[in-house]
């Protein structure tokens, strides 16, 4: 039989929105019982409906439930009873331990994934999107520059200029040039 979900003290705590020193009077009370720190909410659930006192205020069994519930574990065992069920009363959903494996798979997979992008982009193959975004504003802003300042730069040497053709392959001849200068990365600034 594969593992069930365990809880810890702390996540009884936050999930089922209880104190912890309701859990711990109850620990110490022998009502739940964590081994290693540890223990199934199916199996809390049955242990404190056996051992509870129903005359007082009862905080942690909803508690429970509602850790049950977030988990979205359904099992073998009985919460009212703590006995086994027979194979079938269980129904089609899936245990404990399915949901569980499910859970664990599916956040192994999503760890690989993050661990396999973060190698990518520590070998230079990814970037962030910020700084693509910042790379390319960056360019066009020197693009932009740079082809404005033909014009600043062409006209005292093409003002007396009479061949259309001449004038025309000057501008080409220009702009080719600051395109090359931009190809050649000289324009990226430091911080980018």
């Amino acid at each position: 039989m594969a593992e069930s979900v365990k809880v810890t003290v702390a996540e009884l705590v936050k999930v089922g929105r209880v104190s912890k020193s309701s859990v711990y009077r109850a620990i110490k009370a022998r009502k739940l019982t964590f081994k290693g720190g540890r223990a199934d909410p199916l199996k809390l659930a049955a242990e404190w409906q056996k051992k509870r006192d129903p005359s007082q205020d009862d905080k942690v069994g909803p508690a429970i439930e509602r850790v049950i519930g977030a988990l979205g574990i359904t099992g073998p065992v009985d919460p009212l009873h703590g006995a086994e069920q027979p194979e079938g009363e269980r129904g089609s959903e899936p245990t404990a331990s399915e949901t569980y494996w499910t859970v664990r798979t599916r956040h192994e997979k999503l760890k690989a994934e993050m661990t396999e992008l973060d190698v990518r982009k520590r070998q230079g193959e990814l970037i962030e999107a910020a700084d693509a975004k910042r790379f390319w504003g960056a360019l066009i802003v020197a693009i932009k520059g740079r082809l404005r300042a033909v014009g600043a730069t062409l006209a005292p040497e093409l003002a007396t200029e009479q061949n259309p053709s001449t004038i025309q392959a000057r501008i080409q001849s220009e702009i080719d040039e600051a395109l090359v200068h931009l190809s050649t990365g000289n324009w990226i600034p430091n911080d980018l």
